[in-house]
């Protein structure tokens, strides 16, 4: 939204520093607004581009590069249009992965609505206090989904430390299905933004370097970091990502055939299309083949034991917080 937003004042006819003057003023947080600040006050002192960029702590290693790419050569909106393009393909790719987790979340919490209208009902019915029993309700139901909640929450957050990240990467993969869905993400991610930092011009190696780090899966990063040495050596791309052999030979044989016909952007672009569309496929096929089992699996939770509606929240909020 940033990029979209700086993008369309500057191509509006704002310049830079009125443009960040603008951002600033309706920012989606205050940390964006902070940093737009910083910015402005360095770019209209004449600070150099590079420092300008060292204090925009708050960006990603790839939107500084690309963003000083295109204040170096003119063509910062171009920058900003690939940027927001990219960032809108992964935020739609992991909204579609969520949805696997959302759905039984969703339905634990409602069963808890339910669960205390029906005690709270079952009381008036009977003649007792309706504020007894839904007390009684709360900590019988509520209580124990809210700490899971709480809980998964929390190590949702400290799972983004780089340890625990190398761990849960090695383990995400090893999973059936969702460890597919996961190894997919990351190599579409790597190939779109190497295809972004391709086409804006940065050069091969600090491109791909760039795109290995913005991985979103450690250990698929750690095993496409060895193709930076091949590409070093003078190897075309096909040829180094072919010896991180992460790649499909079909995915190959196309950035080959990008690389011989100098449309390397944009066949990546495709590849990284073919992962995001089976990564749309498969998480809709798995909502719409578990929906009912997981209605009977919550059902059966609140009548058998509260905690393991717990453990299920805890484990549910723990992977949509990390994803």
């Amino acid at each position: 939204m940033i990029c979209t937003q700086l993008q369309t004042l500057l191509e509006a006819g704002f310049p830079i520093t009125k443009a960040l003057e603008i951002l600033a003023e309706s920012p989606p947080r205050e940390s964006v607004k902070q940093m737009a600040l910083r910015m402005m006050r360095l770019t209209a002192g004449g600070v150099p581009i590079d420092n300008v960029l060292a204090e925009a702590r708050e960006m990603p290693d790839l939107m500084r590069g690309m963003i000083g790419v295109g204040m170096r050569s003119g063509r910062l909106p171009e920058m900003l249009r690939l940027l927001a393009g990219h960032f809108q393909w992964m935020s739609a790719l992991r909204g579609e992965i969520l949805r696997i987790v959302i759905y039984p979340l969703v339905l634990v919490y409602a069963g808890v609505l339910i669960m205390l209208a029906r005690d709270v009902a079952i009381a008036s019915l009977k003649g007792m206090d309706p504020w007894s029993a839904l007390l009684l309700a709360l900590r019988f139901y509520a209580v124990p989904v809210l700490a899971g909640t709480a809980l998964g929450w929390a190590a949702g957050e400290f799972s983004r430390g780089t340890v625990a990240r190398r761990w849960i990467s090695a383990g995400l993969l090893s999973l059936p299905i969702i460890g597919k869905l996961a190894r997919k993400f990351a190599v579409g991610t790597f190939l779109d933004v190497f295809a972004a930092t391709l086409e804006s011009g940065l050069p091969i190696t600090i491109g791909f370097e760039s795109a290995v780090r913005a991985a979103p899966n450690i250990k698929i990063a750690k095993q496409l970091a060895p193709g930076l040495e091949f590409l070093r050596q003078g190897q075309t791309i096909g040829e180094s990502l072919f010896h991180t052999k992460v790649f499909s030979s079909e995915a190959i044989a196309m950035i080959t055939t990008g690389e011989m016909s100098a449309a390397a952007p944009a066949l990546m672009r495709r590849v990284a299309g073919w992962y995001s569309e089976d990564i749309r496929n498969t998480a809709r096929a798995i909502v719409r083949i578990t929906s009912p089992i997981w209605l009977l699996v919550v059902a059966a939770g609140f009548f058998v034991n509260p905690l393991f509606l717990a453990g299920l929240a805890m484990v549910l909020v723990f992977a949509a917080t990390s994803i």
